[in-house]
């Protein structure tokens, strides 16, 4: 009987090892996959990183934005919005003072331009004022402004408007340009820099008799700067018997902003 009793046992214990699970080697487990929230996040994240930085001059503030002129050569404007843009000074602190013309400027940004002109910097982050600089643009936008509306019988039937500031010394090229751009934007022809020479090689003067019908050819001339002022000539021509001079005017800076006086004016 007791061996019967062991044979049972020992036949019990060997079903019970066969029914217990086999170990196996250990699997790595997979990573658990972003969700949605985390992945928007993440690429919110990296849309605002800083990619690049832009260099350049303010040379307008509008409505939430700023046309900058940048280091390159003629034609380097860039549009900026400010829209959660963070706004610091040259030490990296939070900007005490309104954004102002002449401002030198650097932008952190996504690196991407957006090809329109101007240009557009995309996904701008920041924005630290290196120094206060000269708006000789805001300044001389006004000094045209002045001089169009001078003897208005001779803008009659125009529709172009030419800006030769070849010896507007005091700019730069892209300073150049975008007071060209700007001209355009306030007066509201088309606009573009010219001289009268290139007049004369396109065909729109005739040298034995020149006339520049359907449009106003302005022109800057720097003459001194020194002692924290400038003297500069500023004209509009149509023709030998059509044109209009604000000459020897001088130029002071007053509580912060460029103001101008004109030495005497010129008909002919």
């Amino acid at each position: 009987m007791k061996r019967i009793l062991a044979l049972y046992l020992a036949l019990g214990c060997l079903v019970l090892w066969g029914c217990a699970p086999l170990k196996s080697d250990p699997q790595p487990s997979a990573a658990p996959s972003p969700t949605p929230q985390a992945s928007a996040a993440s690429s919110a994240q990296a849309s605002t990183e800083v990619q690049a930085n832009y260099r350049g001059k303010v040379v307008q503030v509008l409505d939430n934005a700023l046309l900058l002129a940048g280091e390159g050569g003629a034609g380097d404007l860039c549009t900026l919005a400010l829209k959660d843009v963070a706004l610091t000074d040259a030490y990296g602190e939070p900007l005490k003072v309104g954004l102002s013309g002449g401002m030198e400027v650097e932008v952190g940004y996504s690196g991407v331009i957006l090809e329109t002109y101007p240009a557009q910097l995309a996904g701008p982050v920041s924005l630290r004022v290196i120094e206060t600089g000269e708006d000789w643009v805001g300044l001389y936008a006004q000094v045209l402004q002045d001089l169009f509306r001078a003897d208005e019988g001779l803008n009659a039937g125009i529709s172009r408007t030419v800006f030769d500031l070849s010896a507007a010394g005091n700019l730069s090229e892209s300073e150049k340009s975008a007071l060209v751009y700007r001209m355009g934007q306030v007066l509201g022809y088309e606009a573009e820099a010219g001289s009268y020479e290139t007049l004369q090689s396109e065909g729109t003067l005739d040298p034995a008799e020149p006339y520049f019908e359907d449009g106003m050819l302005f022109s800057l001339k720097l003459k001194e700067q020194a002692d924290g002022r400038i003297t500069f000539d500023a004209e509009k021509w149509r023709s030998a018997l059509g044109a209009y001079v604000f000459y020897d005017c001088t130029a002071l800076k007053q509580d912060g902003v460029w103001r101008y006086t004109v030495g005497s004016h010129m008909v002919s």
